[in-house]
């Protein structure tokens, strides 16, 4: 069953009437963008840095302004930047050697403004060499001597800003503009509830005493709240609900109806008891957790057989996540037995499979 809410995806500006929020950070961000060429944006995981690019900024530009590349490190950077400009090329163009040409060529050919944008920038420093590090630092500087109409905007955990050092020699003006993303406060997060809500038509009586119990239970006495456990938390709380108003018959025939125009809601209640028995973000979270791993290891049983161990699911996740508590790409491959992960993420998951 899958709710009307984001869940754990970034907003993206078709979501722009369900972003609630995040109104003075998008003016900021708006702004300092055409104070200069190079901007950081960084703050704690969790406080949506993504969504406020992908969704907020994009929503203030008419499309031929706004001509982004979303660029991760993969397994190197530098090679990241060329295949994703070079995807961009009209058929029968070659992209030229360096990153100014590359961009003064995409400009001609679309007469844009081209945004550089590296999403989870600390990948470089967390999982890059130091060649890789400087041949990137002298990219963008080149660039930024080029004077094209081209803006970089480098996303980044605020704990990893410090990393910058290395490129600063480089780069001497990398941390002139720069944005911190707050966690989201009591009056935020309520807005973003109350908003979300209200759109997709779920009535809460009582509603600012009940969305601040909401707030409690999902802040657990910290000072903010992270966006991912708000969505899992709304998410959930609203498959529940559901379940819990419409009797089984009707519930096909709702999903698939809001599945078929996306803007009709089956009107739900989340009352003060349901609020308090759902529980805090620790509880919730613990149970989408076991949700998530009972669905996915009785796929990989069903695909590849009994021989899979009970523990598969959370030992290749576990291959996901940096020592830093990051997310470290894998590269994997496609075939008709499967997924195949590198290193023991293939074992794990083949090893059961039937020959060919």
């Amino acid at each position: 069953m899958k709710s009307p809410f984001k869940f754990l995806d970034a907003y993206e500006l078709k979501d722009r009437a369900v972003f609630f929020g995040r109104e003075e950070e998008i003016e900021a961000l708006y702004g300092l963008v055409f104070k200069t060429p190079l901007l950081l944006l960084y703050g704690l995981s969790g406080t949506g840095k993504t969504s406020l690019i992908r969704c907020g900024l994009a929503s203030r530009f008419s499309a031929p302004n706004w001509y982004p590349f979303f660029i991760r490190r993969g397994e190197d950077l530098n090679e990241s930047i060329r295949l994703a400009l070079g995807n961009a090329l009209p058929p029968g163009k070659t992209l030229p050697e360096t990153l100014p040409e590359q961009v003064s060529l995409l400009f001609r050919n679309y007469l844009r403004p081209v945004y550089l944008i590296f999403d989870q920038f600390e990948e470089l420093f967390i999982l890059g060499k130091k060649e890789e590090q400087l041949a990137f630092a002298r990219s963008i500087r080149a660039l930024l001597d080029a004077e094209l109409p081209c803006k970089i905007l480098m996303v980044m955990r605020e704990e990893f800003i410090g990393q910058l050092y290395y490129l600063e020699k480089e780069i001497p003006g990398i941390y002139d503009f720069r944005l911190r993303v707050e966690p989201m406060g009591l009056k935020k997060v309520q807005e973003v509830i109350s908003g979300s809500l209200q759109h997709f038509q779920v009535r809460v009586p009582d509603t600012e005493r009940n969305i601040e119990r909401m707030y409690n239970n999902i802040s657990v006495g910290k000072s903010g709240v992270q966006l991912p456990h708000l969505q899992v938390y709304l998410d959930m709380f609203w498959r529940e609900d559901f379940a819990r108003t419409y009797p089984a018959a009707e519930q096909v025939p709702l999903l698939a109806g809001m599945a078929a125009e996306p803007s009709v809601y089956p009107p739900l209640e989340f009352t003060p008891e349901e609020i308090d028995n759902f529980g805090n973000i620790e509880s919730v979270l613990a149970r989408f957790l076991a949700e998530q791993e009972r669905s996915l290891q009785a796929e990989l049983r069903q695909q590849f057989g009994t021989g899979i161990p009970d523990q598969a699911v959370r030992q290749v996740l576990d291959l996901f996540v940096s020592e830093q508590g990051t997310k470290k790409p894998r590269l994997y491959r496609r075939d008709e037995q499967g997924l195949h992960l590198a290193d023991a993420a293939e074992q794990l998951l083949c090893s059961s499979a039937p020959p060919p």
